[in-house]
């Protein structure tokens, strides 16, 4: 559940992928948006109100334009699972996290042990590895020139983001 900063819409999200904005005054069902085909683990809204970022289990990640309901930017294996040696079977996919910073940029956690930034275009721009744990929140300080995640192990990691000249 997330409300937007300018507190008209509500953001619900499920196990089945299912994600619904409500008008939060009245309760009344605005709009579903159908992306994601597995469990949605994370909603965050962009500062302005007009793009909610969903992040789930299917490794997906939308932007989506709130006006009309359509994705505005999809990343689809934004955290592709990584195969150890010797594993077989279906492994783990997903996106645990997902951040808005005040510049519309996002930071997301998932299942391949990484935190990642993205642009406000959906670009990546850099990502940060978590050797010994899972990575389950991730976030930018409030003068976005640092990451920090927490992880599985309750340990909170700091990263320094890189300059541009």
């Amino acid at each position: 559940v997330a409300f937007s900063p300018d507190g008209k819409t509500l953001a619900t999200a499920d196990r089945a992928g299912g994600l619904h904005l409500w008008e939060a005054e009245s309760g009344r069902a605005l709009l579903s948006l159908n992306e994601h085909k597995a469990s949605i683990r994370a909603l965050d809204w962009r500062a302005d109100s007009k793009l909610l970022a969903s992040a789930g289990e299917d490794g997906l990640i939308v932007w989506w334009d709130v006006k009309d309901g359509w994705p505005a930017i999809s990343k689809a294996d934004a955290h592709p699972p990584v195969r150890a040696p010797g594993t077989y079977g279906k492994i783990a996919n997903g996106v645990l996290a997902a951040r808005f910073d005040r510049e519309g940029r996002l930071c997301t956690a998932g299942r391949d042990r990484k935190v990642r930034l993205w642009d406000a275009g959906g670009k990546e721009i850099q990502s940060f590895a978590i050797a010994d744990a899972q990575p389950l929140s991730a976030a930018l300080s409030f003068d976005g020139k640092k990451i920090i995640g927490g992880d599985t192990a309750g340990n909170v990691h700091f990263w320094n983001l890189e300059t541009k000249k």
